[in-house]
Parts: structure tokens; sequence; C-alpha cells
């Protein structure tokens, strides 16, 4: 099947980990796929696919600063 949007919805990815949330839940724009991208430095580790015009950006998130790129930011949904 494929997905051509997500509406105002975000996917989150990193390995073995995926969420789906509401873009104002989290702050942060809608239709789009942030994944982390291990290679990079902080403070800008993520990639972001907008599905509204298949753009590819980087994109630092509102989350405090991690001690790794490689930890994975789990929004808080309460």
């Amino acid at each position: 099947m494929r997905v051509e949007s997500l509406g105002d919805r975000v996917l989150f990815i990193y390995r073995n980990f995926a969420a789906s949330l509401l873009a104002a839940d989290v702050g942060v724009k809608g239709n789009c796929i942030y994944c982390i991208d291990p290679s990079k430095e902080e403070p800008m580790p993520w990639s972001v696919f907008d599905l509204s015009n298949g753009s590819v950006t980087d994109a630092p998130l509102p989350c405090p600063p991690s001690p790794s790129a490689h930890l994975m930011f789990v929004p808080s949904i309460c």
C-alpha cells in the first residue's frame, strides 16, 4: 500500500522503533517522517521527509539536548 499523506500526523522512526503521533501534540510539522541519522552530529541528527513536497531536510526537534545522537527522542503524550 502506498501512503501519500499522513495528514496532521507525523511518523518517528529509529532502528527498531516507530511511532505515529499528532503533530500538534509534539510541536512539529505534520505530514512528515522524522528519522535519526546516526552519521550526523548534534544538534541536527534528524532527517525530515516532507510528504507534501517530497523534500528531505535536516531539523532539530523541540527536545532537550541528549548526550548522544543515538538516543531516541520519545515525545510525551500525557
